[in-house]
């Protein structure tokens, strides 16, 4: 199975139909959306209004859809509260922010959206200030139910600007996914220890990544 990974979907609106075609030109058995689905500016209403369009958009591919929240994912209850309701209503596009799902029974996968800093940020999880940014205890504390689980385990993150790379590094090496998703406007394919660690790069650069599951290997593409 192959799957494709995005970043930065909602400032890529007009690329949606084009990634479409790529992501079934590559044969996708699912897709990851590693956050930043609503846009970078705008009032609330116009924001989450994009976000719907974003899952609807995934629901029309017909694949298991996975997604987190990027740290321009602002007001957090709002975005998070939507992407339940989505799941809800449309049950192949799945939140997994501290959340597990699963694929084809032999894998989970679980994520945690947001920028990921060392301590705590000013202000809570979500200010205007640092949009959607987490303490990396948090996203310890969620990703713990990964520990009881026997599946393969393919772990989510944001990356994205802010991130603290060595936050990052630290849940890699913690948990040891078979692959690490990871939201970045660059994009790369390294390993971690036994993970493969794979961005995508930023969908409004027509970039996206389709990775063979079994064999662990990262194609990065461009429109």
């Amino acid at each position: 199975m192959h799957l494709a990974v995005l970043y930065d979907l909602a400032a890529a609106e007009q690329q949606w139909p084009a990634l479409a075609e790529a992501i079934r030109a590559r044969q996708a058995g699912a897709v990851v959306a590693t956050g930043n689905a609503t846009p970078y500016a705008g009032d609330e209403q116009t924001r989450l209004q994009t976000l719907h369009r974003m899952l609807d958009w995934l629901g029309s591919l017909g694949l298991p859809a996975y997604v987190i929240p990027g740290r321009v994912d602002v007001p957090e209850r709002a975005v998070l509260q939507a992407m339940v309701n989505h799941e809800i209503a449309l049950a192949r596009v799945h939140l997994v922010h501290g959340l597990p799902a699963f694929l084809d029974g032999e894998y989970v996968v679980c994520g945690f959206g947001g920028a990921l800093v060392e301590s705590e940020p000013a202000g809570g999880a979500s200010s205007e200030a640092t949009g959607l940014t987490y303490p990396l205890w948090r996203a310890e504390l969620a990703l713990h139910t990964l520990r009881r689980l026997d599946q393969l385990r393919l772990l989510v993150l944001h990356g994205g600007q802010r991130s603290d790379p060595g936050a990052m590094s630290h849940l890699i090496k913690e948990y040891a996914p078979r692959l690490a998703l990871v939201g970045g406007d660059a994009p790369e394919s390294r390993w971690v220890g036994d993970s493969l660690v794979v961005v995508p790069g930023a969908a409004r650069d027509g970039r996206l990544a389709s990775v063979d599951l079994a064999h662990r290997r990262a194609e990065l593409l461009a429109l």
